[in-house]
């Protein structure tokens, strides 16, 4: 925001004043409240056992993703109308056109993280029989494959409408949690997908992956765009940039032609913004129904797992960032093991550092862009379900021989990691 309207503008007619910053602040604090009022009621209702309620965000969802991928539909055929039935002077527009429909092909979520190194049944029997376990007893799908990474993370990946799924299981993060709490990280992860419909949920996150690609290829601002990749050839920005003008793709084009198209930075803004509404609107949607998920996998966790290994999984929430920051200084070094570097530097901590960590998270507010409650309402609803006996449980040497497996699949992913980079 600009300095001038920082300042406080002054009305000597009506003699009141003015700060367009605050009004600002204070919108987005109203908008924070009430998303917390929102998430604290689904936490109360399931907290009671009372049936989940649904309103009119749950059928608005799934028809806003459907809206988008009309667009997205209408988008490539109006490109090939442009082709088939204009006038050749306006075949680029229908090539741009083509480009933005195929640009926004919504990718299939695939497992993501810093040296990723696949489990098979092979390698890893303990882990998938825990897996399996969990699957079992949280009514989940077991997963077709099996990922360890150096990522502190514990997720379950689907892809698609959830025909294909991948557990992700972070060494740093396994390292630092006890065994029933390393049981109710996997029992959440795969519950996590289990409570959600696949006909609604899969449509809303293919919709959403379709749109944040979009973006991506468009470029937040245009020098963001081919505005800003000169080195490309101009060819082959139209497959980046699906804006991409007549001037782009001649070979010939110079440097300031890329960077002086007003009336493309116009398009490109308009083109953008709406994109940016659209993605907006179904996050906030969709909002209700991943909140009231993510709040029915802690319950089945805590099932599965009992009270106190959950407790012991929000326990280290507020410790994840550091733990990343570990985990990459721990493979920054050439020598040494990673899991038992990054324990003791957890261990390490001093507990004021611990208790301002939790203090930190413990203020964190509510955002549509984060779907994950956060903890203190997780811990209000384990305070709402009482104390309760896990359902599953592995005895200490099953947790060592699983320990050995993942060490074991990880350890060339490490090494590599590991390994000193060429010099230039």
């Amino acid at each position: 925001m600009s300095e001038d309207l920082r300042t406080i503008t002054w009305c000597p007619r009506c003699e009141w004043g003015l700060d367009p910053q605050g009004l600002l602040e204070g919108a987005a604090s109203r908008r924070s409240r009430r998303l917390e009022r929102q998430t604290a009621r689904i936490m109360r209702r399931l907290g009671t056992g009372r049936k989940p309620w649904w309103g009119w965000r749950d059928v608005a969802s799934p028809l806003t993703a459907v809206g988008v991928f009309i667009a997205w539909l209408g988008t490539g055929a109006s490109g090939v109308a442009l082709l088939v039935y204009a006038h050749p002077v306006f075949w680029v527009f229908g090539v741009a056109l083509v480009a933005a429909f195929v640009a926004s092909w919504p990718r299939p979520a695939r497992p993501d993280g810093a040296g990723l190194a696949s489990a098979s049944p092979d390698d890893a029997p303990g882990l998938h029989a825990l897996v399996a376990r969990a699957a079992e007893q949280t009514g989940a799908r077991p997963p077709t494959a099996v990922f360890v990474t150096a990522t502190p993370i514990v997720a379950s990946i689907r892809s698609g409408f959830g025909r294909s799924s991948a557990l992700v299981v972070g060494v740093s993060l396994w390292g630092i949690l006890d065994s029933q709490a390393r049981v109710a990280a996997i029992a959440r992860a795969l519950s996590e997908t289990a409570g959600r419909d696949p006909r609604r949920f899969g449509l809303v996150a293919l919709a959403g992956r379709a749109l944040v690609q979009w973006r991506r290829q468009l470029g937040d601002e245009p020098a963001a765009g081919s505005y800003g990749r000169p080195t490309v050839p101009a060819d082959q920005l139209v497959f980046v940039d699906p804006l991409a003008g007549s001037r782009l793709l001649e070979s010939s084009a110079p440097e300031a032609g890329r960077l002086g198209n007003p009336a493309t930075g116009m398009v490109h803004a308009t083109y953008h913004s709406a994109l940016r509404a659209a993605g907006s609107a179904l996050a906030r949607l969709s909002y209700a129904g991943h909140v009231r998920a993510e709040f029915r996998s802690d319950a089945r966790a805590a099932s599965a797992a009992g009270t106190g290994g959950l407790t012991g999984l929000l326990d280290v929430v507020p410790l994840l960032p550091r733990l990343s920051r570990a985990a990459e200084q721990a493979l920054a070094r050439r020598e040494g093991h990673m899991r038992h570097d990054v324990v003791e530097h957890i261990e390490s901590l001093p507990e004021k550092e611990r208790d301002r960590l939790a203090r930190v998270a413990a203020r964190v507010p509510c955002r549509v862009e984060d779907r994950h409650p956060p903890v203190r309402l997780r811990r209000d609803l384990l305070r709402r379900l009482g104390d309760r006996a896990g359902s599953l449980s592995i005895d200490r040497h099953g947790m060592d021989r699983i320990d050995a497996e993942i060490d074991a699949v990880f350890e060339p992913v490490e090494l590599s990691l590991r390994a000193p980079k060429l010099e230039p």
